[in-house]
């Protein structure tokens, strides 16, 4: 066995590993994790670390903000980051205290297993731009123009090394995709910097998506009406979810997850199959599906 690695909330920082290195970590203890188990609503690292050390850590959202890409890094700067991981190696070694009491152990290390198998996605830079928040209330040409944008900041994000909304934020690509005549020395989170840096290319951007054709959304695929009686039995499940989690001063996602149930609400016969299925855990499967099954005869007797 490896040397444990605590990371809390590591998911993003597996994805930036696999990224730029293809580092794979194993033996993942994940503090953020761990405090779900064992019914910790808050499990942010600042809220873990002062509810069970009782130690306060400074988490300025101005540092947070900053350029960790810039070297030297700033005296604040290296504080924070030490703070990040001065306190893990005792945190996780309460937290695992609580989980052996509850018997646990097993629940928490079979969720790392899985984070320790997630890996980057190359995002679809064709289509990327259509999630950015506020595309929806753009028309066919802002669409064109927002387009031309975001490929631009990805090249020059690139071109910085920096991530992209250090370039320029989501809020800055929706205004000038409405306002792509503006003067760009008045448009908010570019600044004089950003201006210097880029600015022509900016305004090549603007250009091209002006002169693009329009851009129309692709139309929402229309599922299927649902029926009375699966909308029932999904609120019968959801209902046992919430009852269960309750009982287990669980959250009610880590009990068992709502596509299962939407699935089996449609078909209540099949949870043999869904206990198979790969986004059901081996404890879920052993600890909870017993109580669903049940719950699931309980239902068909009351028809």
């Amino acid at each position: 066995m490896s040397v444990k690695k605590v990371v809390h909330s590591a998911d993003y920082d597996i994805r930036c590993l696999d990224r730029h290195s293809e580092i794979r970590i194993n033996n993942l203890c994940d503090p953020s994790i761990a405090a779900r188990f064992i019914g910790i609503t808050q499990f942010g690292l600042a809220a873990l670390t002062k509810d069970l050390l009782g130690i306060t850590i400074d988490k300025s959202k101005q540092i947070q903000q900053s350029d960790w890409g810039r070297r030297p890094l700033s005296t604040k700067s290296i504080g924070y980051a030490a703070d990040d991981v001065r306190h893990l190696i005792a945190l996780q070694e309460t937290l695992d205290q609580r989980l052996q009491i509850l018997g646990r152990e097993a629940w928490v290390a079979e969720e790392c297993a899985r984070i320790e198998k997630v890996r980057y996605n190359v995002p679809n830079l064709e289509i990327a731009y259509l999630s950015v928040k506020g595309s929806k209330d753009l028309d066919g040409q802002e669409l064109s123009i927002l387009q031309k944008l975001f490929l631009f900041r990805d090249e020059e994000a690139r071109r910085q090394g920096r991530p992209p909304y250090f370039v320029l934020p989501d809020t800055t690509l929706i205004f000038l995709a409405r306002n792509p005549q503006t003067d760009l020395s008045r448009v908010p989170g570019l600044g004089q910097t950003g201006l210097k840096r880029f600015g022509e290319s900016l305004r090549q951007a603007l250009k091209e998506g002006l002169s693009a054709s329009p851009i129309y959304r692709p139309s929402r695929v229309r599922y299927e009406r649902t029926g009375e009686e699966e909308v029932q039995r999904l609120n019968r499940l959801k209902e046992w979810r919430t009852s269960l989690s309750a009982r287990l001063s669980l959250d009610p996602s880590l009990i068992w997850p709502l596509p299962s149930l939407e699935r089996l609400a449609k078909a209540p016969d099949t949870l043999s199959i869904e206990a198979i299925h790969e986004s059901i855990r081996q404890w879920q499967h052993e600890v909870i599906a017993p109580s669903l099954q049940s719950f699931l005869k309980l239902l068909a007797a009351e028809k």
